[in-house]
């Protein structure tokens, strides 16, 4: 964890250069492993420490053209010569100037790379990723391995955007809209809209078109209960709130968390709004059938989310999908047992892996032939299937998987 005394008296654009080299480093570790490979001849592997020293000058030189090669150097082997010793500073200067001297040879003998080390992504998560997306996953890689927009939802709705990204333009800030995504402002890469009075009074929240499109689908409500599951902080909650087309629609909020409800609750104060703290994964407090729209975004390994937190790719192992998908089923399960005939339930995930998406889903049908998948809006569907898949080629978003389930 950084010091946040330290973090704080860094001027802006160091806070700005320390931010895209630790998230850089983060994107293409394996890539920069490889390439400190091809010029050390042992790297300290067993010392983390170290590692990602010379990980930040690695990155520094093969991707940050705007920083001169000596500057990237001479600053890394001073922060080594500080925390190892000159001994261990000479190794890192010696290996940093090999990178350089070789940095053209290695760009182009890493097309062959294994994709594992070539796209920096582990071949587990490289695996499902084929599998979820098909043809033209190696470009969703490409993009899960950049900066990704800066993303909003206007809580006014889809008419006050433009009024927003006006707004937004007095605070040099260069929004834009997305007609796929009506309530959705996004600013580029780098472009936080965290100062301006219009998130400070909560007319803007944060949150991905995608995980915005979840509610859509669910859209217009059916019967007079609406129950959300794991509402979190009540960012969906809130979206269905302003989603209500009559006065006697009313929206119940279940999270496992007594403090989140409680912040739920506070932010959103609605006389439309009940909390009901419980575990989706049992039985639910509810009466079944009481509901005539479910929404259930179910706790996944978030895998969909590698573009803006690439930590992610790093401390997931494979047997936290089985983990999550054994979770996720019981919580769909349960669910499926709140929906009154005629109603839709959304279950959604911020993950493309199929054992938590349309793996999932398609065991649930199987098993309970009341239920029917209705298909997504085509723009947003995985190409031969109902349900959706958002991907940054496509839709410039997470990786985002959705199904609608209506029960006969």
């Amino acid at each position: 964890m950084r010091n946040v005394s330290s973090w704080s008296r860094l001027e802006p654009r160091e806070r700005s250069l320390a931010n895209e080299i630790s998230l850089g480093v983060l994107r293409h570790r394996l890539y920069l492993d490889r390439a400190l490979g091809e010029v050390a001849q042992e790297l300290p592997l067993k010392d983390p420490r170290l590692m990602d020293a010379l990980r930040m000058g690695a990155y520094q030189v093969l991707f940050l053209g705007g920083i001169p090669d000596h500057a990237a150097v001479d600053t890394t082997v001073g922060l080594v010569r500080r925390i190892k010793g000159p001994r261990v500073a000479g190794f890192v200067n010696a290996a940093l100037r090999a990178l350089v001297e070789g940095r053209e040879a290695i760009r182009e003998a890493s097309r062959t790379w294994p994709a594992e080390e070539r796209l920096s992504i582990p071949e587990w998560i490289l695996d499902s990723l084929r599998a979820a997306v098909g043809e033209g996953w190696e470009q969703e890689v490409e993009l899960l391995n950049s900066p990704s927009p800066v993303t909003f939802r206007c809580v006014e709705g889809p008419a006050a955007v433009p009024q927003v990204i006006r707004e937004l333009a007095r605070w040099n800030l260069a929004a834009r809209e997305d007609p796929r995504f009506p309530a959705a402002i996004l600013l580029p890469p780098g472009q936080g809209a965290y100062e301006t009075t219009l998130f400070q009074q909560g007319r803007i929240v944060p949150q991905d078109p995608a995980s915005q499109a979840v509610i859509s689908l669910g859209l217009p409500l059916r019967g007079t209960l609406a129950v959300e599951l794991g509402a979190g902080l009540g960012t969906k909650t809130e979206q269905l709130l302003g989603a209500r087309t009559a006065e006697d629609q009313r929206v119940l909020a279940v999270d496992l968390s007594t403090p989140r409800l409680e912040q739920l609750r506070a932010r959103l104060r609605n006389p439309a709004l009940a909390t009901v703290q419980a575990d989706a994964t049992g039985r639910l407090p509810l009466r079944r059938g009481c509901a005539g729209s479910v929404f259930l975004d179910a706790p996944c390994t978030n895998l969909g989310t590698i573009r803006r937190h690439p930590e992610v790719k790093w401390w997931r192992r494979p047997k936290d999908i089985a983990i999550h998908a054994a979770r996720q089923a019981a919580m769909l399960r349960e669910a499926a047992q709140l929906l009154a005939p005629g109603g839709r339930l959304v279950y959604a995930v911020c993950s493309f892996v199929p054992a938590e998406g349309a793996d999932l889903v398609n065991a649930f049908l199987d098993a309970h032939p009341r239920f029917r998948a209705v298909p997504v809006p085509e723009d947003l569907a995985r190409p031969g299937t109902p349900y959706m898949l958002t991907t940054p080629s496509r839709h410039g978003t997470d990786l985002f998987f959705a199904a609608i389930l209506e029960r006969n």
